[in-house]
């Protein structure tokens, strides 16, 4: 049977997470609509949603992964430490998951003094299915911090 071919997203498609996810999805045969965000164009997930309904009606197919690289870069003019600006990020999230039935992947920062958790308000963690932290230590390493619905993985 063969695979069928999948469509992603991914913002930030510039640098960083980014480009890599674009890299590793061309490489498994999806169909991949990169973006990035310019200082000065839209600021918020609206404008986000308005540029996935493009090119969802380009290529006729739903995304299966929109990839957020990086929040700070698609969260809008709101502060993501406040408990209500990111309580709105989060639903917009939800808004387009269930517009589009697929994942979002947020790529975030840890905070600067504190490497084992996500800068920014809480809420955020509440809100999440699943969390994982990349560690580059001489070597890369992915451990998973939160499952909504499972235990976590050993690591």
């Amino acid at each position: 049977m063969d695979t069928p071919i999948r469509t992603s997203i991914v913002t930030g498609a510039n640098r960083g997470l980014g480009l890599e996810f674009v890299r590793q999805l061309l490489a498994r045969g999806d169909h991949v609509l990169a973006a990035c965000r310019q200082p000065g164009r839209a600021t918020d997930l609206n404008a986000l949603v308005t540029a996935i309904d493009t090119g969802v009606d380009a290529l006729g197919q739903r995304p299966a992964l929109i990839v957020l690289d990086t929040l700070a870069r698609n969260f809008g003019g709101g502060d993501e430490n406040a408990t209500q600006d990111m309580g709105r990020f989060v639903m917009a999230c939800d808004a387009i998951r269930a517009r589009y039935g697929c994942t979002i992947l947020v790529v975030h920062h840890t905070g600067h003094a504190d490497k084992s958790r996500a800068r920014g308000a809480i809420a955020l963690k509440a809100a999440l299915d699943a969390e994982y932290r990349l560690t580059n230590e001489g070597k890369l390493l992915l451990i998973a911090t939160k499952m909504k619905e499972a235990e976590l993985p050993p690591n």
